[in-house]
């Protein structure tokens, strides 16, 4: 037997060891099958499904506690239980000065109507809101009439206290009228700037309000109403009285244009004060409101009417009877060769007998002419 070995037989020991190679790699990846198989049988852990439900439940148990904190209304609008930071009532809004004349008024004495409206209503306010009255009114417009009221932040400067009709979308449910509601309760919204609070002085009623000017929940201990409802009660007096005598007697009218509507406001408003103003420097003499405000207008118009008489020569004889009577000025006699030409040649009813009797004449008096 000889050692030497043929090429056919080298071939043959090489595929021999290929295949033998071959068949213990599809073992072990069988029994590699096998145990990812016996892994996925038994396994009942899963850790990604774990971290995904504690954030889940971590997310729920957060909107659970801010739905428990926080009102919300039809629209969604979400008012907070609790005030978003302790703070006091702004400075500015504490008033302690007496009533009174004050600055130019006190310098006079024995004002008329007109001086007194003049103090208020001055030819500045005038001109201003002529200036501004084809501009847009927006929030970050500020005419110069009320620059001096506002700081450089619009609410930083001016607050609001007042009622809300129970109509209104962001009002939430629990703020209306409820038999549940015991009576004498309160509830309070918080925003970053405003307050809202719903009072129950009745069973079954509810009165809503809103303020800038507060943002905590204190209430009187002894009439069980909160502060925002004390400070509505204790000013709104004057407020109503001031629109009272404005509705009374009101030069406003109807209008879509806010520059109208602005003056006819600073109109009301600056005579009903300029009244008062005329009776703490006139407590000798009486004058009404009504002839008050008939002798502003009379002064304020005479100088048109005057204008218009000697700049229309031209007006009917009715115009100029009025116009007379208001500048105090007497009626301008026609002559007879006038009167002659200008008699009407067609017959008229006599005005002196009765209309059954109905009498008629060519004849007429100067003030038919």
């Amino acid at each position: 037997m000889s050692r030497q070995l043929s090429e056919n037989a080298i071939v043959q020991i090489l595929e021999d060891c290929s295949d033998s190679e071959s068949d213990e790699k599809q073992e072990i990846s069988e029994d590699e099958a096998n145990i990812s198989d016996q892994e996925t049988v038994y396994s009942e852990h899963d850790s990604s499904s774990e971290i995904e439900q504690s954030d889940d439940s971590s997310a729920s148990q957060s909107e659970e506690e801010t739905i428990r904190n926080c009102f919300y209304s039809k629209t969604r609008y979400k008012w907070s239980k609790t005030p978003p930071h302790p703070s006091r009532i702004r400075q500015h809004n504490i008033i302690e000065e007496c009533a009174g004349l004050k600055g130019p008024a006190l310098s006079k004495n024995e004002m008329s109507p007109v001086e007194t409206w003049e103090l208020l209503l001055t030819d500045d306010i005038i001109q201003a809101i002529v200036l501004y009255t084809n501009q847009k009114l927006e929030a970050q417009y500020i005419p110069p009439l009320v620059r001096p009221y506002y700081a450089k932040n619009i609410d930083s400067c001016l607050t609001y206290v007042g009622t809300l009709q129970k109509n209104k979308r962001e009002i939430p449910r629990e703020f209306l009228p409820n038999t549940t509601r015991p009576v004498e309760s309160s509830l309070f919204g918080f925003v970053s700037d405003k307050t809202l609070v719903s009072h129950v002085p009745k069973k079954n009623k509810s009165v809503v309000l809103l303020s800038s000017m507060h943002h905590d929940m204190s209430v009187n201990e002894q009439s069980k109403k909160p502060e925002i409802i004390e400070l509505y009660n204790s000013t709104k007096g004057g407020v109503d009285a001031l629109d009272l005598k404005c509705s009374n007697y009101s030069c406003a009218r109807r209008t879509r244009r806010w520059p109208n509507a602005m003056f006819g406001a600073i109109m009301n408003i600056s005579i009903a004060n300029g009244y008062v103003l005329w009776v703490l420097s006139n407590p000798n003499k009486k004058l009404s409101r009504r002839n008050y405000i008939k002798s502003i207008a009379m002064t304020l118009i005479k100088p048109h009417v005057s204008q218009r008489w000697e700049n229309n020569p031209t007006l009917t004889k009715d115009i100029k009877a009025i116009m007379c009577k208001l500048i105090d000025k007497e009626q301008p006699l026609v002559d007879s060769d006038e009167a002659g030409h200008s008699a009407p040649k067609m017959k008229r009813r006599c005005f002196i007998c009765p209309r059954a009797k109905d009498k008629k004449s060519t004849i007429v008096c100067k003030s038919c002419k």
